[in-house]
């Protein structure tokens, strides 16, 4: 009974409080949750975005170093990294941007070698514009910017990294394939598999340098492709995976051009049962498929949400995916 008559109590205390107190009290409290739920939101996407860029760009934190760059006795070039040690090298032929980098992590284990006495020495090679050495706290970085775009391979033996231009049959088919960070997966995979089947592929990212369109139109002019092919992943908000493809509607030259070419490529995507499809649609202005006169396309992955393109990076949509285009560039369409 005591407890029920203290309840009525602050019952009838509360009732005295004037009403504009209280929408303004709610009002102070509603303004405080909105503002820290702003900021955590501002935080965690400013962090999150910062955490993205410096896993892209692998001259993030590098600072340049002094470099002994000497002509090389035959075309090929040369780094040789004298004292250091490291159990890690990693190669990226940056090819659109006609740059090779070669990483260096020199931070495992105690085989950390002075710098300044035990400098990496280079050697340039023929077509070789400059060579230019980064360092950071976990890496070395050693870019090699030639004059004009070579295929490059390159081998180490013992401390000597060569790296040297790659013989390329002109025989050979050759399809240039740009992608975006979100398909890297799945165009890796079909490079792969496009080069088992002796296509010479163009596999252009950006992984290293953001270029702009008329630096992948350059490119794609200077290596003349048989097709050109850009897959693209962009949101859209909500609702299913659905995938357009755009051409150049001017480039309609008999038999092979770059509406049929879009158009078998869709079909081929549709009949796989991986993805559905829109259709073909004319490429924008500012599209660069629109100014080659090649059969080129711009495929355009519209998610819903980013679990759909998990998915046909993975598993058996990413492996019906890759046939399907494949299918498309070997003309090997069948209809049924």
């Amino acid at each position: 009974m005591e407890d029920n008559i203290g309840f009525n109590d602050i019952e009838r205390k509360t009732e005295k409080i004037p009403t504009y107190v209280k929408s303004t009290l709610w009002l102070i409290i509603a303004s405080f949750v909105f503002c820290f739920g702003l900021m955590y939101v501002y935080v965690t996407v400013k962090e999150a975005g910062k955490s993205k860029e410096s896993s892209r760009h692998i001259l993030d934190d590098c600072q340049e170093k002094p470099a002994k760059v000497s002509p090389s006795a035959d075309d090929d070039s040369h780094i040789n990294l004298g004292k250091y040690y490291s159990n890690k090298i990693t190669y990226i032929n940056n090819i659109a941007s006609k740059k090779f980098y070669v990483l260096i992590n020199i931070r495992e284990g105690n085989d950390i070698t002075d710098f300044e006495e035990d400098g990496i020495s280079l050697e340039a090679g023929k077509g070789v514009n400059s060579c230019k050495l980064y360092e950071s706290r976990e890496r070395i970085v050693v870019e090699v910017a030639f004059d004009n775009y070579y295929d490059l391979e390159y081998e180490k033996v013992e401390d000597d990294i060569v790296i040297k231009k790659k013989a390329i049959s002109q025989e050979i088919p050759c399809i240039v394939i740009r992608t975006d960070e979100e398909l890297g997966a799945l165009c890796q995979g079909l490079t792969k598999k496009l080069e088992e089947k002796d296509f010479n592929i163009y596999l252009l990212g950006n992984e290293v340098d953001i270029l702009s369109e008329d630096d992948y139109l350059a490119f794609v002019n200077f290596v003349k492709p048989s097709y050109y092919v850009f897959f693209d992943a962009v949101s859209k908000g909500a609702g299913e995976l659905e995938v357009t493809s755009y051409c150049n509607s001017r480039y309609f030259i008999p038999g092979e051009n770059s509406v049929t070419f879009s158009d078998r490529l869709l079909g081929t995507m549709a009949k796989s049962g991986s993805v559905k499809v829109t259709g073909v649609e004319i490429c924008k202005d500012e599209d660069i498929v629109g100014k080659m006169t090649i059969p080129a396309t711009h495929v355009v992955f519209a998610y819903g949400k980013e679990g759909q393109i998990d998915s046909i990076n993975n598993g058996e949509k990413k492996d019906a995916l890759i046939g399907a285009v494949i299918d498309a560039l070997t003309n090997e369409r069948k209809d049924k």
